[in-house]
């Protein structure tokens, strides 16, 4: 889950393009009506604080851009 006006989902995104992993991305900015009230309801089951980028990785959630964490969820090497 992104907002397009927030660094570090964008940090967030690129590391993953950069990787090379496949993912999808929410904007929240973007979203009208009820397609924005369901993934309302998504987001504040895994992250009641609504914050962003919200990441899930299989059951793994992580808030913020977190890259250690996630460099450890993908297998990916520690950063040098």
């Amino acid at each position: 889950y992104s907002l397009q006006t927030c660094a570090h989902c964008r940090e967030a995104k690129n590391f993953l393009q950069r990787h090379q992993i496949a993912f999808r991305t929410v904007y929240m900015d973007l979203l009208i009506g009820a397609e924005r009230n369901e993934e309302m309801r998504r987001l504040k089951s895994i992250n009641p604080a609504c914050s962003f980028p919200t990441i899930t990785v299989n059951q793994e959630v992580i808030v913020g851009f977190k890259e250690e964490k996630l460099r450890c969820i993908l297998s990916l090497p520690a950063k040098e």
